[in-house]
């Protein structure tokens, strides 16, 4: 079956995806074609795992000879590299895919036969790796070794899969590969790692398996032998933790048996499509084609996995990110089409831009008025007959003409969005120049709508797509925050009233993954359900994937509701509109994911 995602024989689901035309096939290149168009999407779901060295070649430094780039690993044929930094190694070790090893002349995999690998450093000239290297993996983020409190191996032998980290409550999880563990991974805050869906979930929600029981140090015996997750759940036993008792001022979300085999193998099939293609993701998507640097940024891969494996787990209304099915011939496509399209929207409302707040782009007359702050594009975040659906004004939050709020900084120009009584800033506000990087203050300057200063305007776009308005935001603390759980519902931060405090999303440092998850939630509640005249999102999604990638009008219609809030952009007089600029992200993220996408149509 051509182009079709393949897992190893552990995971006994298939047939997984039907996909004939949509993954470019895999053919033998001869030696003379560019190493730089070398290309593969046949993967393995063992093949992804991130794995350390051997303990052979953990005693060598492989960046003793680059001080900053790839390096092969030692003592794995190449088949393994590394991210270095001041010639240390900052991160875990990347596995190349089936066929190819690293190559030191373009850095990165290429075809084996094309590449000669290096002899591996004998003991004379092995450089130990130094004490303290950076423990920080590829994309930035930071990772925590585990510190078990006796000597058992992470991993059993052979086994290639997914396991708690003991002695750390659950907080911590790694990754093996023929019983090679890889770099203990840390859950966010508020979160543990489930054995049962194979990604952190909330606390609450999540039964920690016992510590194993450390061997007695007078009389050695064989270490014990840590719980593995089943290869294949069986479709009649319990597959979701049992919940543990509440925490305060939270109720614990009843799964209703919601996840099943079928999502469960959804799950394998996106993970492994994402995995592979993890390193153009973070450096196309995440980190706009720069190099990748061990810096901590604002948006990155591992969140952004994390918070997805959340809501597609998590049912929230009875709904929940939708990753397809197997019961059609596609359906894991539309699965991977529908992360793209939030992806691609994502890059354009906040990503690329490197903030979680919203950014004053609004020109009016050639400048920017501060009151942009209250609206841009014609749209008065704080007036409910403008992005307010009828059935969610019940939601809306009310306007609070004290609130003060300032945006997060990501640069000198323009400043971030201000918020607060006209009295603090003089009864009105001005407009940013360019020339001076300054705030010009000779009178009123009003935004599109007339908006002179910036009371009750706490209500701009956050998150990873964007949330904005007093009913988007009221929506978001019904399901969500403070209210939810207030009502005795579910709520995934309870302690958070998004009425009060719009900025958490941005700057609360308890949820590090609420910018993520919020815009998940936005994605899962007004785009997957978006329903008007003859627009349906989920038939329309279905249609362009079965059409061949060829019917662009989808994702311009999409970007319409994600921007404005209407498939017919623009939705409002004197709107701006960034459709081409969206569709061609669109276009660049599926190519990233690896899927074809149709030439003839793809200028139109």
């Amino acid at each position: 079956m051509a182009g079709a995602l393949h897992l190893e024989e552990d995971i006994s689901m298939a047939p997984l995806l039907s996909t004939e035309g949509f993954f470019p096939r895999r053919r033998r290149r001869s030696r003379s074609q560019r190493a730089a168009n070398l290309t593969t999407t046949v993967i393995s779901i063992t093949s992804l795992l991130l794995t350390t060295c051997p303990s052979t070649s953990a005693q060598c430094n492989p960046c003793a000879a680059t001080t900053s780039g790839f390096a092969a690993v030692p003592f794995t044929g190449c088949r393994q590299y590394v991210t270095c930094e001041n010639s240390q190694p900052s991160g875990f070790n990347q596995n190349c895919n089936p066929g190819l090893i690293f190559d030191e002349n373009i850095k990165g995999c290429n075809w084996d036969y094309m590449v000669n690998c290096p002899p591996d450093p004998d003991g004379e000239t092995c450089e130990p790796q130094g004490e303290g290297a950076s423990n920080v993996d590829a994309e930035g983020e930071t990772v925590k070794e585990g510190t078990p409190s006796c000597d058992i191996p992470l991993c059993d032998e052979g086994y290639s899969g997914t396991v708690v980290v003991p002695f750390t409550n659950c907080e911590q999880y790694v990754s093996c590969s023929n019983g090679v563990a890889g770099t203990p991974q840390t859950c966010s805050t508020g979160q543990m790692y489930s054995p049962q869906i194979y990604a952190c979930n909330i606390a609450s929600m999540v039964v920690c398996p016992p510590d194993p029981t450390c061997p007695p140090t007078a009389e050695p015996t064989s270490a014990p032998t840590i719980t593995k997750e089943p290869k294949s759940p069986s479709p009649t036993e319990d597959i979701f933790d049992n919940p543990s008792a509440p925490i305060k001022n939270q109720t614990v979300i009843d799964p209703e048996s919601f996840i099943t085999p079928d999502l469960l193998e959804g799950i394998y099939v996106m993970d492994a499509h994402l995995d592979a293609n993890k390193i153009m993701i973070n450096r196309e998507l995440f980190n706009g084609g720069r190099p990748l640097s061990s810096t901590a940024s604002t948006f990155d891969y591992n969140s952004f996995k994390s918070s997805l494996h959340t809501m597609i787990t998590t049912p929230i209304d009875n709904k929940s990110f939708y990753i397809g099915s197997s019961d059609h011939a596609n359906g894991r496509v539309y699965g991977l089409v529908n992360i793209a399209a939030f992806l691609s929207q994502a890059v354009v409302d906040s990503i690329q831009h490197g903030s979680c707040d919203e950014v004053n782009t609004d020109l009016i007359e050639g400048i920017l008025p501060i009151s942009n702050a209250c609206g841009q594009n014609s749209m008065d975040y704080q007036d409910r007959s403008t992005l307010c659906l009828a059935s969610e004004e019940a939601y809306a939050c009310n306007v609070e003409l004290e609130m003060r709020a300032t945006a997060e900084v990501v640069g000198a120009s323009p400043p971030p969005f201000p918020c607060g009584p006209a009295k603090d800033y003089g009864g009105f506000t001005g407009y940013w120049d360019f020339v001076s990087e300054t705030e010009i203050k000779d009178g009123p300057t009003a935004n599109a709508l007339g908006k002179t200063d910036v009371q009750g305007c706490c209500w701009w776009g956050r998150g990873v797509l964007h949330t904005r308005g007093i009913c988007q935001y009221g929506k978001l603390n019904h399901f969500l925050g403070k209210k939810s759980a207030d009502e005795g519902r579910p709520s995934m931060f309870p302690n958070v009233d998004f009425c009060l405090d719009p900025s958490a999303v941005c700057s609360n440092q308890q949820y590090p993954n609420m910018k993520w998850i919020t815009g998940l939630f936005r994605w899962v509640m007004d785009i997957q359900t978006y329903y008007v005249e003859d627009f349906y999102y989920i038939d329309e999604l279905v249609r362009f994937v079965d059409g061949g990638f060829s019917d662009w009008s989808f994702i311009h219609r999409v970007s319409g509701i994600v921007t404005q809030g209407c498939h017919k952009p623009p939705c409002f007089d004197g709107a701006l509109f960034d459709g081409g600029l969206r569709k061609d992200m669109f276009v660049k993220t599926l190519k990233i994911f690896g899927l074809r996408v149709n030439a003839a149509s793809e200028s139109s």
